[in-house]
């Protein structure tokens, strides 16, 4: 699924190289207190889509996005780790803190720092939508309101932010950022739904929204592939395991 996020592996390969001296504590490596395991797809789109935004404006070589795409891995790593229930809660709270400071240390240190308030406001949506899964969703309260709200929230906005930040890089401006934003929020929050397990709400709005953005897009193989995962999405979609009812 995703042949994007293949495409793109020798420049995730660079992000995680550059993430790993991070992930050195003096007490041991972070995975010795908190898992860091997402499957493959959830591991590596956020960072995929902002190093194939950037591509797909122009820019050659990773120089300028993978610290970025490190940026945008930080915040979903803190994100998950905040969320993990383990027999000791406060190491999830400690590292995911730890990771959250490491998106910080790395807007100052890759001169991005006009990238924190939209990333923290993005951050703030996260958490946001965190609280409705807890006191709604998590307690058989929710509307399907509910349901989009958590997966455009806690997916659909980074997303649009990570596609953003790629076309920023490569020295877009104004419509084409929109364009770019429009696109990763409204895919963000199909995969939310889906990735979540919300049977009942169809991805297709934010599908068809996505794929209108890519008419806005530059052509070429970097907008074919992203034809593609939309497809992908769809055909997950219709699978037995997502089928509505």
């Amino acid at each position: 699924m995703f042949q994007f996020i293949e495409t793109m592996q020798p420049d995730l390969q660079q992000m995680e190289s550059m993430m790993e001296r991070e992930f050195q504590l003096r007490s041991g490596r972070v995975s010795r207190f908190v898992s860091l395991e997402l499957d493959r797809v959830d591991k590596y789109l956020y960072p995929a889509m902002l190093l194939l935004f950037s591509r797909m404006f122009g820019i050659v070589g990773a120089k300028k996005s993978v610290p970025m795409a490190c940026v945008i891995q930080f915040i979903r790593y803190a994100t998950f780790v905040h969320s993990y229930d383990g027999k000791q809660p406060q190491f999830p709270v400690l590292i995911g803190d730890y990771l959250y400071s490491n998106f910080f240390f790395y807007l100052s240190k890759y001169q991005a720092v006009d990238q924190l308030k939209p990333l923290a406001a993005s951050i703030c949506q996260i958490h946001e939508g965190g609280i409705i899964k807890k006191e709604k969703i998590e307690n058989g309260k929710a509307g399907n309101n509910d349901f989009i709200a958590v997966a455009e929230k806690e997916y659909g906005i980074l997303l649009g932010e990570a596609c953003r930040i790629g076309a920023q890089l490569a020295g877009e401006l104004g419509e084409m950022q929109e364009t770019a934003y429009a696109f990763g929020r409204n895919f963000g929050t199909a995969w939310g739904l889906l990735h979540s397990g919300y049977k009942k709400i169809s991805p297709d709005k934010y599908l068809k929204q996505a794929k209108a953005c890519t008419y806005g897009l530059p052509d070429g193989s970097e907008r074919k592939l992203l034809a593609l995962a939309i497809d992908d999405i769809l055909s997950y979609y219709k699978t037995e395991k997502f089928m509505v009812g």
